[in-house]
């Protein structure tokens, strides 16, 4: 997951982070923190997915 540290989500996806370690499910949490809900963090995530699926 991808999430700037301004967007008013963040705290979801944090908990979804947490939720997931105490399951054991593998999960990746990136944070941008001086963006906020926007296209620059939405193309980080893109890339840093795709570096995953594509390997």
């Amino acid at each position: 997951m991808v999430c700037g540290g301004a967007d008013g989500l963040m705290n979801n996806s944090a908990q979804l982070k947490t939720f997931c370690d105490e399951k054991g499910i593998p999960c990746t949490l990136i944070n941008y923190p001086d963006e906020g809900h926007n296209f620059v963090v939405w193309k980080y995530g893109l890339y840093n997915f795709a570096q995953l699926i594509f390997k």
